[in-house]
Order: structure tokens, then sequence, then C-alpha cells
């Protein structure tokens, strides 16, 4: 097999299995692949169809941002309960079984090596979470935390964003995906 022929056979195998590959061989031009459809990767409003109530679980401020964005947890919480409460045909609950809206928030304060702080960054995700059942055969495995339906975003500023309001204000804006998406899977009246 030439050289050529080699790289064109290397490239496809890694695109196969997921890897973004150039060909380059001798004697060859620059060659990218396609641009991958992300599509897929959007949120699907399948695994909203029929829900009537969630459970409301916030996890991952660090004890920094407790402390510098003077936010919690339990704020967010009642946040997103609060919107939660406002979307037609949803009831939010206390019974942990029920399919659970879970909202992660992951940052950081970026320092320098004397100390003084560079900015922030921030990783927001709002999920859908539910059982599911995994059917092999005769067998079945109820799977508790599958995401069924998620979507986040990236906040960051060199100096810093308005930290707090920038939080709650991409909250919302998750939020109502969320809710345009429940109401998609769930039209009321029918």
């Amino acid at each position: 097999m030439g050289r050529a022929r080699r790289a064109v056979v290397v490239a496809a195998v890694l695109l196969a299995v997921g890897f973004s590959a150039i060909a380059l061989a001798a004697g060859t031009t620059l060659a990218r692949p396609a641009a991958p459809d992300y599509s897929a990767y959007q949120p699907s409003d399948f695994g909203m169809e029929g829900i009537t109530e969630v459970y409301v679980l916030v996890e991952g401020i660090n004890q920094e941002w407790k402390t510098d964005l003077a936010i919690s947890e339990g704020e967010i919480k009642t946040q997103v309960e609060l919107y939660l409460r406002k979307v037609p045909g949803l009831r939010v609950t206390d019974d942990l079984t029920a399919p659970t809206v879970y909202v992660q928030v992951t940052g950081d304060t970026i320092h320098e090596p004397s100390g003084r702080k560079m900015g922030q960054a921030a990783w927001i995700e709002l999920r859908l979470m539910d059982r599911v059942v995994v059917a092999r055969g005769n067998r079945m495995l109820v799977v508790r935390a599958a995401s069924i339906w998620e979507t986040g975003t990236l906040l960051r500023g060199p100096g810093g964003f308005e930290q707090r309001k920038d939080v709650e204000d991409t909250i919302v804006r998750l939020l109502d995906a969320f809710q345009n998406g429940y109401l998609k899977a769930n039209p009321q009246g029918k």
C-alpha cells in the first residue's frame, strides 16, 4: 500500500472512531475532513414527554465563589424552583424519586503566581435526569441518573464578569431553553 493511500486509510479509520484527522502524505495536498454535524448533540425534547413533576438539585459552587459571589446552592435552587413553578403542566416536588432538574455551576477564579486575580470562568449546566430502563434480552436494569435532556454554557472574563448577576442570568437563559423544550414535548390543551 502506498504512502498516500495509507494516509487516507488511517484518516478514515480515525474519523470513524470520532477523531478529526488531516491526511498528510508525501506528494499530497493538505485535506481537511468535512466539519462534524453537531445537530445531533442539541437537547432533545423527547425525554420530557409526559413528565409532570420534577425535583431540583443544585451542586458545584466552590467555597471561594460562595464567599466572593455571595451565592449558594440554596439560593440557586430557590431561583430554579420559582421559575419552574410557572411552567404550565409542571410541578416542583420534594420527592427524590421524581425526575430531577440538575443545575451545576462549576466555576473558578484564575490567579497569577503572585496571587492576584486574573479572571473567572464558569461552566453552568442544566440537565433533566431520570430513571431509565436498559433491557438486554430478558433482563432489565434500572439506571437512576441518566441525563435525558441537557444544555450548558461557558462564562469567562479576563477581569471577571458581573459574577453573580451573570450566573443568575445564565441560569434563566438555560431555564428558558428547558421550558421551551418542555412545552414542545407537552403542549397544553392536548
